[in-house]
């Protein structure tokens, strides 16, 4: 059996005490565990405001992008719930943590253009809609960092 790190320490312990990475157990910290439920929360939210715009479109480009936002909500909680098992593919769990990685930027490089162009109209409505666009996709791809590297 392998000593029990945590995921900051796993790579410099292992180094350290001369032994291969696969010889590392790691284990969730209190705080990769709540970054990561926070990362499903806001997650939760995103696809609930992605469906309330698919359902009430204000022109028929919302239709396009509410649904893209739903489902980057629905891929990123599959990559931070989804475990290393014998039901799931040793290459799909690393793919799919790439997949939600990039919609993520995407997500973030399209919200703060979105939140620059708010702030020339309104400074209080481009804070809103700031704290409401970026704190989705930056707390997952934060906690996609946090997670334990798949073999």
């Amino acid at each position: 059996m392998g000593h029990a790190v945590d995921h900051a320490a796993g790579d410099a312990a292992a180094i350290l005490l001369g032994v291969s990475e696969t010889a590392i157990e790691t284990r969730p910290t209190r705080a990769s565990t709540g970054l990561r439920a926070a990362a499903l929360l806001a997650n939760a939210v995103l696809f609930v405001v992605g469906v309330y715009f698919e359902l009430h479109p204000r022109d028929r480009h919302d239709l396009w992008s509410a649904a893209a936002v739903a489902g980057v909500a629905v891929v990123n909680s599959a990559a931070l719930t989804v475990q290393p098992g014998a039901w799931v593919s040793p290459r799909f769990l690393p793919r799919l943590r790439r997949i939600a990685t990039i919609a993520n930027s995407l997500l973030l490089l399209v919200a703060v253009v979105i939140v620059a162009l708010e702030t020339w109209l309104d400074w209080n409505h481009a804070a809103f809609h700031g704290v409401a666009l970026l704190a989705p996709p930056l707390l997952t791809i934060v906690a996609l960092r946090r997670l334990p590297p798949t073999r």
